[in-house]
């Protein structure tokens, strides 16, 4: 009787193994890195978008005082001084947006004319 008992233990940790072995060889020894994503200036990460005009539009920080403006390649980290704000290249106080497009026939930039 301890015979058999042994016997079917002795099965189950070999089946055990193998089993173990199996699920550990059919795993990828080799890791894809996924390709950096670039932005349309080709800073990675980046901040810049293109508009609807197509041109490449990037985040800055601007200062309503002095009218400065220091382009932003990351918003990571990045704290505008008091004061100033970031502005993101597609936010509605952006005056860049869009302003690239050419005028309609009615001289409307934008427009919808033709």
């Amino acid at each position: 009787m301890k015979t058999k008992m042994k016997t079917k233990m002795k099965t189950k940790l070999v089946l055990s193994i193998c089993a173990l072995a199996f699920i550990f060889s059919a795993c990828k020894k080799e890791s894809i890195t996924p390709e950096p994503v670039l932005d349309c200036n080709g800073v990675q990460n980046g901040t810049s978008m293109i508009d609807d005009c197509d041109d490449c539009q990037q985040a800055y920080i601007y200062n309503p005082v002095t009218h400065a403006v220091v382009l932003l390649d990351d918003t990571a980290g990045v704290i505008a001084p008091i004061g100033e704000m970031i502005i993101m290249p597609n936010d509605p106080m952006n005056p860049y947006w869009n302003a690239g497009c050419p005028d309609d026939c009615n001289g409307v930039q934008n427009g919808t004319s033709m």
